[in-house]
Parts: structure tokens; C-alpha cells; sequence
């Protein structure tokens, strides 16, 4: 019991050192742009962990703030992620995008996090001594928030700064969007280096940059930078701090005043063709998609909208 208790300690001290030691080496390089609300967002919940909120434009912003924990994600604050992400997915899309906000309508979805470390993933605390039905339900929690990031109508982004690693890495990969600050972004799957293996971070990875790359980051334990991270295909855009906020903001209002049923089944469908096996089978559901769309009242208004003008613009 000693043995086990010794080798438990020596690998929380490991993971720390880890997270550690990558925060006193950029700590000059450390994104500081998110103190307090500075964007008039209403405050839905705040606690010393975490704040969630959804401003009147419909733009649900979720925001890991317990940076003396490395943002950890202890099992409340996964159950409540995962709480509020069966909401948005229960949720229905607009017809059109001029259509007006309902009260908690939900367009878009930011993750982001305060202090030098974006999250260190899983709060050991929650597994040192406990039973396996006990970790399972964790990790099934933490399953499901992954999961929903990808399955939610709204698009999904992961706004990067500072360390993100293991299952903070995975929470981010699972965003349909990950946007990453040059200077302070980086990203790791240490789990070896704690004589485990990153298994459930790997899987958002593996769809990110394909078994091969996902097999070296995690056996490896390697830590990347943005640029690679952007390379890799890890990242879809990497952003310098000068123009971080800038960036994010018009990203975020571009997809709230975009989004609506088009846009939702457009996600869905593009990840139902990507998961397809056959070409055939693409295509199959990429055309019954596109039928539908053009079968829309909405669309067929379009449409006609469009051909009247051009012809109207024939004439002159």
C-alpha cells in the first residue's frame, strides 16, 4: 500500500513538474487579455473555477479561470460542461440568420481559459482512491462533453493560449474550430512520461492529425508550439497576441451572425460524409443533404431572389 501511495505521489509531482516547468519558461509569454469581462457579457454562472456566459447575440462563452490549477477538469466542472452542451445540442437552429435571438438561444460557442495554462486536463483527485466504477463515470462524463463539442448544432471553438495538455488538449481538439496565439500556445500528451498513456486525450487527436502523427505526439510526449500544431493540422489558425482578441472577437460574431439551419446541417452532415466509408456512401449523404436544402422554403425564396435579379440585371 506504501509502494502504491509512493508511486501515486511521485506521479502527481511528475505532472505538476511538467506543467510547471513549461509555465516558468513562457511565463513572459503568458496571455493576460482576459481579466474580468471586458466584453459586456451577461454572467449566466461564475465560480472559482470556471464562468459561462451568453450574451444577447446568442454567443455562449466558456471560460476556464482556476489558473493556480492549471484549469484542471475536476468531475463538477465536466457534469456541468456537459450539462449545458445537451442544452445547446437540444436546441434548434434559426431558419434564417436575420431571424430574431430568443431568450437562451445559443449561435456559437467559445472555450477559453485564464492563466498560463489553457488546462492541464483531469483533476487527479478525482481517481487517486477511487474505485473503477468511480473513474469510469469521469471518464464517461468526460467522454460525453467531448463528444456534444462536436455534435452541438453551433460551431464549436477552442481558443488557445498558454499550456494545453492531455485532456486539455483533447477538450480543445474536440472544438470544431482551434485557434491558437503564437506566443504562448503549446501543446503536449504526457501520459508516459507518468508511466500511463494519454488513451482517451489521443482520440480527438487521432481525427485531428491521423493515427501516425497522433502514435508519435504520444509516445513521444513531445511538446509542440502553434506553428507546428498549425502544420500538423492540430490548429486551424494561429494567431499573434497583437491581434489575438481582435481575432477571436470577429471570428465569434462572424459564426453567431451566420449561423442557422443551413449552417447546423451543414456541420452535421460534412462530419456524417468524413465518418463514411465509400465514396458512394459520401456522396449518398451529401446529395439527400443538399436536396433537402434546396427543398427549403427558405432556400427556394433565395433563389428566386437571386435568378430575378440577375435577369433584372440582363435587361440593363
Amino acid at each position: 500500500m506504501w509502494q502504491r501511495r509512493s508511486r501515486w505521489q511521485a506521479l502527481q509531482a511528475l505532472y505538476r513538474s511538467t506543467a510547471s516547468k513549461l509555465e516558468c519558461h513562457r511565463a513572459r509569454t503568458v496571455n493576460t487579455h482576459l481579466k474580468g469581462d471586458d466584453r459586456g457579457i451577461s454572467t449566466m454562472k461564475s465560480t472559482d473555477t470556471h464562468a459561462i456566459h451568453r450574451d444577447e447575440q446568442g454567443l455562449l462563452t466558456i471560460r476556464l479561470t482556476c489558473g493556480k490549477r492549471h484549469n484542471a477538469l475536476s468531475k463538477p466542472i465536466l457534469q456541468e460542461l456537459q450539462d449545458i452542451l445537451e442544452q445547446c445540442a437540444s436546441s434548434h437552429a434559426p431558419e434564417e440568420s436575420s431571424d430574431p435571438v430568443q431568450n437562451g438561444d445559443v449561435r456559437a460557442i467559445l472555450l477559453e481559459a485564464t492563466g498560463p495554462t489553457f488546462s492541464s486536463g483531469h483533476d487527479f483527485r478525482d481517481f487517486q482512491g477511487a474505485s473503477q466504477h468511480e473513474q469510469r463515470e469521469v471518464l464517461q462524463i468526460c467522454g460525453n462533453v467531448n463528444k456534444l463539442l462536436t455534435r452541438v448544432p453551433q460551431v464549436s471553438v477552442a481558443a488557445v493560449t498558454g499550456n494545453c495538455l492531455a485532456g486539455g488538449a483533447q477538450l480543445a481538439a474536440s472544438c470544431d474550430l482551434l485557434l491558437a496565439e503564437r506566443e504562448s500556445a503549446r501543446f503536449c500528451f504526457p501520459g508516459v512520461r507518468l508511466g500511463g498513456f494519454c488513451h482517451t486525450p489521443a482520440v480527438p487527436l487521432v481525427q485531428r492529425v491521423g493515427a501516425r502523427k497522433a502514435l508519435e505526439m504520444t509516445v513521444l510526449a513531445r511538446e509542440i508550439d502553434a506553428d507546428e500544431a498549425f502544420r500538423i493540422g492540430l490548429a486551424n489558425l494561429v494567431v499573434p497576441r497583437a491581434e489575438w482578441r481582435v481575432t477571436v472577437d470577429e471570428m465569434m460574431a462572424q459564426l453567431v451572425a451566420g449561423f442557422n439551419k443551413s449552417v447546423a446541417d451543414g456541420k452535421r452532415t460534412l462530419y456524417a460524409q468524413a465518418a463514411a466509408r465509400s465514396l458512394d456512401e459520401k456522396y449518398e449523404i451529401a446529395t439527400e443533404a443538399m436536396v433537402d436544402m434546396f427543398s427549403s422554403a427558405s432556400f427556394q425564396a433565395g433563389m428566386k431572389k437571386f435568378l430575378s435579379k440577375k435577369k433584372e440585371k440582363g435587361r440593363k
